[in-house]
């Protein structure tokens, strides 16, 4: 089993540090990779993996005495983390392909970085030329029908008309 994960990482409640699953044996891997599969195929994930310990960071350079001077990070287990980057490394194959060349977000090459600047550079180019240009935005992260995203390659389009009715 690979361990890819971070060491030096603060353990939630479970108290499972990076550094112990690196260095287990090879029986103890075996356990752990039969404990992922067991999760797999039951579809029920341990109750303490759905929690995150949150804590707040000062932002650097910020008033202390300022609520919004923080950022909030959420501290995950080690073991969730690792068995979704087990599911990541084996379903990116799939999934990839069928993105659309103008996703972005989440997903490596092109990032959301780049997008920006196809936009900028089009509104720009736009400018110089005495076009006018517009633009819609839709966030989707919370209100992806789940089931037909798998299903069906049109299903965001679908979910936005329901959603939008």
């Amino acid at each position: 089993m690979d361990m890819d994960l971070k060491v030096g990482k603060t353990p939630v409640k479970d108290e499972i540090h990076p550094e112990f699953l690196r260095n287990l044996g090879p029986k103890t891997h075996l356990w752990i990779a039969e404990v992922f599969h067991a999760i797999y195929k039951s579809g029920r994930v341990p109750k303490s993996w759905k929690t995150a310990n949150v804590i707040a960071l000062l932002k650097p350079g910020k008033a202390a005495d300022n609520p919004t001077s923080y950022r909030p990070i959420s501290l995950l287990s080690v073991l969730s983390k690792l068995m979704e980057r087990i599911i990541l490394r084996r379903i990116s194959p799939l999934i990839e392909p069928e993105i659309p060349p103008y996703q972005a977000g989440f997903w490596p090459n092109p990032g959301c970085c780049n997008r920006v600047l196809s936009l900028t550079s089009h509104l720009e180019k736009g400018f110089n030329d005495k076009l006018k240009s517009g633009a819609a935005f839709i966030g989707l992260y919370d209100t992806v029908w789940k089931k037909g995203l798998f299903g069906k390659k049109d299903c965001l389009e679908k979910r936005t008309v329901v959603e939008n009715s």
